[in-house]
């Protein structure tokens, strides 16, 4: 019976007394149907219930002063995940779950790239893609290579000791001149 979704709503139902079983009519589906009502109503707050736990969790590791940078983003990041998802429970009618919002803002940047970019679907797009990867490509194959690490330093290090070679003649002229 633990398995059955249905069966361990009715009981809940009836252990919180939000239906009278005594005045149950099971061969009715009119009463059935309110009965799914009040199961989902019920059901919403019990996701509000672990949501809030959820988040207290989440708000507890935030205000840990042992996580790291990345512990802490992450933590935060799951924080307001359990918000989000707590405002579509009581908010349902707005689709402001953290999945249901995220899905949004892809679908917003998606659109944001087709209409600045083109769509990445449409094979004429591909094919102009392709065209551009290749010839980016080929550029980089007849650039000629920078110089390395090791041969920045020794140029820099001949001109250093250019410089230097033409202070110590300004200098050793100065003092001829006196």
């Amino acid at each position: 019976m633990e398995t059955d979704r249905g069966a361990v709503l009715t009981v809940r139902a009836a252990a919180r007394g939000i239906i009278d079983f005594r005045e149950a009519r099971l061969l009715d589906p009119k009463w059935w149907n309110r009965c799914y009502v009040l199961f989902r109503e019920m059901v919403r707050g019990d996701d509000m219930q672990l949501q809030r736990g959820i988040l207290d969790f989440h708000l507890a590791l935030v205000g840990a002063s042992g996580l790291s940078d990345d512990g802490f983003r992450s933590a935060q990041e799951r924080a307001r995940e359990a918000i989000f998802d707590m405002m579509g429970l009581v908010r349902p009618w707005e689709g402001m779950g953290y999945a249901e919002r995220k899905k949004r803002e892809h679908e917003g940047l998606l659109n944001d790239y087709i209409r600045e970019f083109g769509d990445p679907r449409d094979p004429v797009f591909k094919q102009k893609e392709a065209e551009a990867l290749a010839a980016w490509k080929e550029q980089i194959a007849s650039r000629q290579p920078e110089e390395t690490d090791l041969q920045r330093i020794m140029r820099l290090r001949r001109e250093q000791e250019s410089r230097l070679a033409i202070l110590k003649q300004r200098l050793a002229q100065r003092r001829q001149g006196r």
